[in-house]
């Protein structure tokens, strides 16, 4: 509701998905048009701790991390871009 509230457009959000086996690769492409890409920014939420441990008691890799476990992250919204009025 934080992020949508910062939009002055109605139906600003276009998709959602859900998280799942697969992680954001496997997921986000089924919700957008192919000529589009997603931007995933790593550093724009906290990684629960929890997942630092595992990748390193693994080892696992970043990728890996990210495809199995989604480091945190179960649901997206693909939403309009957000135009400053």
């Amino acid at each position: 509701m934080k992020l949508l509230s910062q939009y002055k457009v109605k139906q600003i959000v276009h998709a959602m998905a859900h998280i799942t086996g697969g992680g954001f690769d496997g997921n986000i492409p089924q919700v957008i048009p192919a000529n589009c890409d997603a931007v995933i920014k790593k550093s724009s939420w906290p990684i629960p701790k929890i997942f630092s441990f595992l990748q390193k008691k693994g080892p696992v890799e970043e990728s890996e991390m990210f495809r199995v476990f989604n480091m945190g992250i179960g649901y997206i919204l693909i939403v309009a871009v957000k135009t400053i009025l």
